[in-house]
């Protein structure tokens, strides 16, 4: 662990340059196949901000904002689940605790503000981090793959039918 406080507060509109510009960093060094640049990260957490309702944490040291951590609430068979969600951490901060602390302090503001029962997230399957961490923690895989495709594609092919 680190002598610097980690500090978790909720997000504010304020912060959402510099955690694109995290999010970037983060996601571009974790090698998952996604090249992204702050702008696109922004737009991403824009949008995702913005969403009500949501829990939206940034976590800090010394003053400075080095990582966050945001999931959607959304209702699903009689529940609330926190969905998703994005946990991201300055690559030069990582291995501190951070992701953990960002994780526990979400649930525990899910689970009392909108008495979430589940967490629904996607990760990279051919990495062993974070897929033995979330194991470790609880997680089980599903029966459900993650699809997706262009537009453009798709509706070429529905013509081809």
């Amino acid at each position: 662990m680190i002598k610097e406080e980690i500090k978790i507060r909720d997000a504010r509109e304020t912060d959402l340059p510099d955690l694109g510009q995290i999010y970037a960093e983060a996601f571009n060094n974790a090698d998952v196949g996604e090249s992204w640049n702050p702008k696109h990260a922004l737009e991403l957490l824009t949008c995702l901000h913005n969403h009500k309702p949501n829990i939206f944490l940034v976590a800090e040291i010394n003053g400075k904002i080095v990582g966050g951590f945001l999931g959607v609430i959304k209702p699903f068979f009689g529940s609330n689940d926190l969905c998703d969600t994005e946990l991201f951490v300055s690559p030069k901060h990582q291995n501190l605790g951070i992701g953990r602390k960002l994780f526990k302090e979400i649930i525990n503001k899910a689970v009392s503000k909108y008495d979430v029962k589940y967490i629904q997230g996607i990760a990279d399957s051919e990495k062993e981090f974070p897929i033995k961490w979330y194991k470790k923690l609880g997680f089980k895989s599903s029966r459900w793959v993650h699809i997706y495709g262009k537009v453009e594609e798709i509706l070429k092919n529905f013509n081809k039918e």
